[in-house]
C-alpha cells in the first residue's frame, strides 16, 4: 500500500528553516546533503541544479519534510497567499495542546504568521 514519504519544501534559507522546524517544532534532523547537477538535475528538471538539502521528521520517523535550498539556479520567492492555487499548509495533531501553545510551538508560531492552533475536537474529517 501507498504511503506519504515526504513533503518538499523549497526555502530561501536551509539554517533558518532548521531553526523553525528543528529547534522550535521538535522535528528531528535524519540527514544533511549537498546535491550538485548529476541525477539531481533529472529530478528537478532544473539544468545546473545544486542544492543544500535535510529531511526531517518528528521522532525520527513516520512522513517526512524535506527542505530544499537552491545554490543554482536562483530562484524567485512565490505568491503563496492561502487563496492562490499552488498554495499549500501542514497540519499537526496533537495530544495536549495547552501544553505545545506553552511550549516550544509558541516559538515556532512567533516565527511565522503562518503557524496556527486547531483543537482536535474541533477539527471535522
Amino acid at each position: 500500500m501507498p504511503f506519504l514519504h515526504h513533503t518538499g519544501l523549497t526555502v530561501a534559507d536551509l539554517e533558518r528553516s532548521l531553526r523553525f522546524w528543528r529547534d522550535a517544532m521538535g522535528m528531528e534532523v535524519l540527514f544533511q546533503q549537498e546535491k550538485d547537477r548529476g541525477y539531481l538535475e533529472a529530478i528537478v528538471g532544473e539544468p545546473g541544479a545544486h542544492v543544500r538539502m535535510a529531511h526531517l521528521a518528528f521522532g525520527g520517523e513516520g512522513p517526512r519534510i524535506e527542505l530544499f535550498q537552491y545554490l543554482a539556479p536562483q530562484g524567485d520567492h512565490a505568491d503563496v497567499e492561502p487563496r492562490n492555487v499552488g498554495a499549500s499548509h501542514l497540519c499537526f495533531l496533537v495530544d495536549d495542546l495547552p501544553r505545545c501553545m506553552s511550549s516550544q510551538w509558541k516559538k515556532a508560531a512567533a516565527m511565522s504568521r503562518h503557524v496556527g492552533f486547531v483543537h482536535q475536537r474541533s477539527y471535522r474529517h
